[in-house]
């Protein structure tokens, strides 16, 4: 159930705001095709996610992979998190190192 609520709201964009704070508690998930389709849904909100900018950062710590469908390849926690990062708040990704400066 976590993993298709994440995948679907991936999707949204701008108006899943109201579910970034589930999208964050997301980020700490068991599962790492959670965390992974977590950092890729609050990309796809935007600026609308800016709350998320502290765990994102986290999440690049995050070496697991996980998979965004189930013919997919391997993609990084951590790289999907530098993406949302970059997206959501391109100053904060430039101070984490993640944009050229």
């Amino acid at each position: 159930m976590r993993l298709a609520a994440a995948r679907a709201l991936g999707g949204v964009g701008a108006e899943a705001k109201a579910a970034v704070p589930a999208l964050i508690d997301a980020l700490k998930d068991n599962e790492a095709d959670v965390r992974g389709l977590a950092a890729d849904a609050l990309g796809g909100i935007g600026a609308e996610a800016k709350a998320a900018v502290p765990a994102l950062i986290e999440a690049r710590k995050d070496e697991a992979d996980y998979y965004r469908s189930w013919r997919g390849y391997p993609h990084k926690v951590s790289a999907a998190a530098s993406s949302a990062l970059s997206k959501i708040d391109p100053e904060a990704a430039r101070r984490a190192g993640i944009l050229g400066q």
